[in-house]
This record gives structure tokens, sequence and C-alpha cells, in this order.
């Protein structure tokens, strides 16, 4: 199946970004190497984003969510292996609903990722190798929710979500979601 992916390049040159808009920054940002033993964190409200201990892929994807993991290659080993803590304030007059929220603030760490990491992307069409998931016979063996609350639990070949949509699970599974799509039969 054919997938757009982003390609990442890291650049010891100067970046620059280009869009139909001209690029938006906080007003001030801290990107500092997460301390050992920290945990991750991240929020993000009309006065400021802050997240801890997060990846470089990790702060990519939360830039980018219209690429998952799955769909992002290249870059340096340590894209996933050193964690940051980002510290950032926005600028007055941001959004106070959350789309438009994100969407500003995700072309604020573009900017931000590009002026820090020497981030620079490109899209590219290529064949991935992709697989269905598809029900048992008889059905799955899904239950209701009862009420319990969120939470995902994962070891020894064993995946359990509570509380959880199945776009939830596809996206843990970095499965896309195609809207429409239907699962195939079997004989």
């Amino acid at each position: 199946m054919r997938y757009t992916v982003v390609a990442l390049l890291l650049l010891v040159a100067a970046s620059q970004i280009i869009s139909a808009q001209p690029p938006e920054t906080f007003e001030v940002a801290s990107v500092k190497p997460s301390r050992p033993g920290a945990i991750f964190s991240s929020t993000l409200d009309p006065a400021q984003f802050a997240c801890s201990r997060n990846s470089l892929l990790m702060l990519i994807v939360s830039t980018y969510p219209e690429f998952p993991v799955w769909r992002i290659s290249g870059g340096p080993a340590w894209l996933t292996r050193e964690y940051w803590d980002v510290a950032a304030k926005l600028p007055p007059g941001m959004p106070t609903a959350e789309a438009p929220l994100n969407r500003r603030a995700e072309r604020m760490l573009e900017t931000l990722l590009a002026d820090r990491f020497k981030l620079v992307i490109h899209r590219e069409q290529r064949d991935l190798q992709v697989y269905a998931l598809v029900p048992p016979k008889g059905g799955p063996n899904l239950k209701p929710s009862t009420g319990a609350p969120f939470s995902v639990k994962s070891g020894k070949g064993r995946l359990e979500f509570r509380n959880h949509s199945m776009d939830g699970l596809a996206a843990y599974l970095h499965i896309p979601v195609h809207p429409g799509s239907q699962p195939p039969t079997t004989p």
C-alpha cells in the first residue's frame, strides 16, 4: 500500500521553514535534556506549553499529528533515546478552544524544532508493508466498558485496554483508520 511518509533530516546548517503562513513562535522557550528519572508529562493551555521526558521523535509526532510514528523515517539513532523538557510561553491572544489552540501550538513547535534541532522534513510517497487487524472467527471477543477508569496494560504478548475507544486502540497500535473502511470478510 502506498503512504506518504515524513523523512527526517537533522541538519547542522541553519534551516528555514517553508509554509504558506509566516512562522509562529513562542514568546520564550526553553529546551533542555531531561534529568534522569523524570517522568513523562505534557500540558498545553492558552498561556503555556510544557512537557518533560519527551523524545525528539515524540515531539515531532506532536508537531505533525497527521503523521503517526510508523509514517516517520530517517533521523539519527538518538531520536528515540534522548529525552527533552520543553517549557514555552505562548503569545497573548491564543485561542481557548482545543482544536485551534492545538493547531497554533503545532506551528510554534514546528518553528522551535527547526530552530533548536535544525529539523527539516520532506514528504514522499513510499510503498510500505501493511497488516490487517481482523476479528477472529465468531466475531471479536470484546466486552463493553464497565465504567472503570481508563487504563492500558501490555506485556508478555498481552494487551489490555479498559474504557477506551477502538480509534484509541488503533492509534496505540499505529494502525491508520480510514473513514468508511470495512474489515475484510473471512470465508
